[in-house]
């Protein structure tokens, strides 16, 4: 269930504690073992706990991390230590002895297992053979042929062929297959090979109304307590017990339902999912026979706090409600009130699964599950109630809903609109609300048709919480210290402060999407006339925030050509609002989307009201009006005049952010319409706003410059050379990894058109390379590769007059031991035929570099790029002879 962060926060710091524990006594297994804290995330900085361990040897392939330090340790020791010549005990007390002893028991158990079984094989297959003697002069031809195969199975090579022609004769032959043909079969029941073919001729076997022997009974129970072949087993079961008493076999079904795995492992696909028939129709028979037995088993289940347990149990509760729905609905209380069990965020949500479940057994029965939902809902916890929200979707958007439906869409919607509205709702749970409301507006708008006034109500409610906010924020920002005692932002950090916000706009643009859909649906005539009506009712000196908003929903959802040209006067009436800034803002945002969108619609008023908003004495009505005026010289390029053009060069340096940013951003538009003079001093307005951004280290404005820069330029050779050189290469060395990655790709451009930047492209990717390493974790998107090949296509001379800095970087890489950057410049070496450095390289990494199991690869690798660069440097020499020839023989 959702909130359940403060558990799952706990359940961290104790497996951070049971990790801190452990490591002493892994430590004491062996004097070599390394244990590396790779810990990350909240938990881990705030209580220094090791939450993410990485254990290894020198003596050992590999290594082992994950948060599970116990799991980790047990896995790596099994794998790496039990024929290690290096291992050193530090203490006998440690962590290791216990592994190897539980690992040692197992097998012992499992050889003592297979002995005993090759010895039962070795009885039977004796019992076959004198049976066959015996038999010869009056069995069946049939019958012999049958024991003749069956004893073949365990000496054929393709075993797997004979397993299926057994399954054939099954079918067609049945009566022939006697005691000790089912007995000897029954030896196969869990073989991983066979095991299906062998239990499914069995199946067939007791169709023919024979019954299971004792042995058999005993190797099938086997069967089901390894949980192998689980679906044709209880096939195989429900035939063997068939006419007697169900509830003698409670423990058998238990087990069969505990084995029955539908959750997804990571990797599986989304389109598959494993199905068990058998194990149904097991489960329906016990229905009909002992339906109180079958309804403790499920309910048990149901009632167990462990999610794989209950994605499991509601996929099989799936499958029952598709063959006897009868047999589930008596669980449907049960089924809600398991939403108050745990539940998480990785892989596949219990919680959601379970609302699947309730979904489907809706459709079978509405009326039982309605009156549950009305009685139990109101009565879960809030964090149960955000994951039955998604019950609420799924009924609401089932396309093959019943004649009721309607009925039970608008209680439901009348519970989500409640839910919204209620003090004691939590954020997190009105935000799952506006999540399926949005949802349904897009998708079936007609069942918010008569919501339509509830949903302005949020909408009014929202925005008088934000203004709240701000007040409260406000007096925090500029008290002098005095502080309302009611004030609930004190206290808090800016960043819980931050996400209180930031979930109040949230729901404001929920609803506005909500409100917009049900407009662009064109649900009914009288929603569009509705919101005009209220806008025009609302009083801009005290409502002037939620006005705005509402203009902003006509804006983004009328699509009508005559419904926004119907608009227009209200619009002239909107940019000239004298009481609310707001409402101004909006008016402008509503004027640049008919620019953009519908310039038809536009008339020479809007744009002289937009040219003189641009020297508009309020801040962010300038802004706008600049940035309107932007899409006013795309659409309308004979409106641009010097004054307006003066002004956005002006604006360029004013001491505004939001202004001279706005301003930048049209250098594009304008650029045309410049003449030679204007656009040098654009040209040295834009480097003076770079130099001041650089020094303030705000790199993503930055980068808009320099491209601003770079096409301004672009048909300046000698001015593009310099940006190139003193702009673009200065943020290839930010000190920051993105700025400096983003760069480097737009000088790797730069240079693919033009070979004058091939010098400075290697210079700044070297430096690149030295600050930074390989991507271990997904190193097929490792962006440094791309700068690796393309050094292959420079110039030799520019290679060879960076030989030092490309030696320095190779010694650096081995150093640290990033051994693939190595591999990859000495490549680069070998293919610019830069053999003695190769060599010198080479022989360096072979003194320095550690002799042991992990660098096994790498030194194997090394010994070949140095056998390269030795036998180029001797043909060179001409060094070649037969004694030579024949050490590389020998080789």
């Amino acid at each position: 269930m959702k909130g359940n962060e403060d558990k799952m926060f706990k359940d961290t710091i104790a497996l951070g504690n049971k990790n801190k524990g452990l490591i002493p006594r892994v430590k004491n297994w062996c004097s070599h073992i390394v244990i590396e804290d790779i810990s990350g995330g909240l938990v881990a900085e705030m209580y220094k706990l090791p939450i993410n361990l990485r254990i290894s040897c020198p003596h050992a392939t590999g290594a082992f991390k994950a948060m599970n330090f116990e799991w980790n340790a047990h896995n790596f020791i099994i794998d790496s230590c039990p024929a290690c010549a290096f291992h050193n005990e530090v203490h006998k007390e440690n962590f290791g002895r216990e592994v190897i002893k539980e690992y040692q028991t197992h097998q012992e158990k499992l050889k003592k297992d297979e002995n005993e079984e090759a010895q039962k094989k070795l009885e039977l297959k004796e019992k076959v053979k004198s049976l066959i003697e015996k038999e010869k002069s009056k069995a069946e031809i049939t019958e012999l042929s049958i024991l003749n195969l069956i004893q073949t199975i365990s000496i054929d090579e393709d075993r797997k062929n004979v397993a299926k022609q057994i399954l054939v004769a099954s079918k067609l032959s049945p009566d022939f297959f006697g005691d000790i043909a089912l007995d000897y079969l029954s030896l196969f029941f869990d073989d991983e090979d066979i095991g299906i073919e062998v239990l499914k001729a069995t199946q067939n076997v007791l169709h023919s109304e024979k019954t299971l022997p004792s042995f058999s009974f005993y190797r099938l129970k086997s069967a089901i307590e390894k949980g192998r072949h689980i679906d044709e087993v209880a096939g195989v079961l429900k035939s063997a017990i068939k006419g007697n008493d169900i509830s003698n076999y409670e423990s058998l079904l238990k087990q069969i339902m505990d084995s029955l795995w539908y959750k997804r492992h990571i990797g599986d696909p989304y389109d598959c999912r494993p199905s068990y028939p058998n194990s149904i129709s097991l489960l329906i028979e016990t229905h009909e026979q002992a339906p109180d037995l079958l309804f403790n088993l499920l309910d048990e289940r149901l009632k167990i706090n462990d999610k794989t347990t209950r994605i499991n149990t509601n996929y099989l509760l799936q499958g029952l409600i598709v063959a006897d729905s009868d047999s589930v609905v008596p669980h449907c209380e049960t089924i809600i009130k398991s939403l108050e069990l745990e539940d998480d965020d990785y892989e596949e949500s219990a919680d959601a699964i379970t609302c699947l479940t309730l979904s489907e057994l809706y459709m079978s029965d509405q009326n039982t599950v309605m009156a549950q939902v009305d009685v139990l809902y109101p009565t879960l916890t809030e964090g149960a109630k955000a994951e039955f929200i998604y019950f609420f979707e799924l009924v609401l958007l089932k396309d093959d809903l019943g004649c009721e439906f309607q009925e039970y869409a608008e209680s439901i919607i009348e519970k989500l609109l409640q839910t919204i509205f209620a003090k004691e709702s939590t954020k997190e749970l009105r935000k799952e609300v506006l999540s399926v409301l949005e949802e349904v507006s897009k998708k079936r708008p007609t069942l918010l048709s008569n919501s339509f006034d509830s949903l302005v109500g949020c909408l009014v409610d929202q925005n008088k919480a934000y203004s709240t906010f701000n007040w409260y924020l406000h007096e925090l920002k500029d008290s002098d210290g005095k502080i309302s005692t009611f004030n609930p932002l004190q206290g808090k950090s800016y960043w819980e402060i931050e996400l209180e916000r930031m979930g109040i706009e949230q729901a404001i643009k929920k609803v506005e999407l909500i409100v917009g859909n049900l407009i662009s649906n064109d649900i009914s005539s009288n929603i569009y006339h509705k919101i005009i009506e209220t806008i025009s009712n609302l009083d801009s000196s005290s409502d002037g925030l939620l006005k705005s908003k509402l203009i902003a929903v006509i804006r983004r959802s009328i699509k009508e050509p005559f419904q926004l040209a119907e608009q227009l006067p209200s619009i002239y009436n909107f940019l000239l609002d004298p009481n609310s800034k707001d409402v101004r803002y909006e008016a402008i945002n509503f004027v640049t989307h008919l620019i953009e969108e519908y310039d038809q619609l536009v008339t020479h008023t809007i744009i002289d009201m937009i040219k003189v908003f641009m020297n508009d004495v309020d801040i962010g009505i300038r802004g706008k009006a600049i940035e309107a005026f932007g899409s006013v010289i795309e659409k309308f390029p004979n409106e641009v005049e010097e004054e307006q053009i003066q002004i956005i060069l002006k604006s360029v340096v004013d001491s505004y952010v939001v202004i001279h940013k706005k301003a930048a951003r049209l250098a594009y538009n304008i650029f045309p319409f410049l003449n030679e003079d204007q656009k040098l001093l654009l040209i040295s307005r834009i480097t003076a706003l770079e130099k001041s951004y650089y020094v303030e280290k705000e790199y993503i404005f930055c980068e808009e410059l320099v491209n601003i820069l770079l096409f301004l330029t672009r048909k300046n050779t000698k001015m593009y050379s310099q940006i190139v050189h003193n702009y673009v290469a200065k943020y290839c060395d930010s000190k920051d990894y993105y700025t400096d990655a983003d760069f480097i790709k737009k000088l790797t451009f730069i240079r693919s058109q033009n070979d004058e930047f091939n010098k400075v492209w290697l210079e700044q990717s070297l430096g690149f390379l030295f600050r930074t390493i390989p991507d271990y974790h997904n190193p097929s998107f490792d962006s440094r590769k791309a700068l690796l090949t393309t050094i292959y296509i420079m110039p030799k001379q520019i290679i060879v007059d960076q030989l030092n800095i490309i030696k320095e970087l190779i010694l650096q890489k081995i150093q640290t031991g990033h051994f693939s950057d190595v591999f990859e410049l000495f490549g680069v070496l070998a293919y610019f035929r830069q053999y003695k450095l190769l060599q010198e390289l080479s022989s360096y990494f072979d003194k320095t570099v550690q002799k042991n199991k992990s660098n096994e690869s790498a030194i194997e690798k090394n010994e070949k790029y140095g056998k390269i660069a030795d036998l180029e440097l001797r043909v060179w020499n001409q060094q070649i002879d037969k004694t030579f020839l024949n050490s590389l023989n020998r080789r």
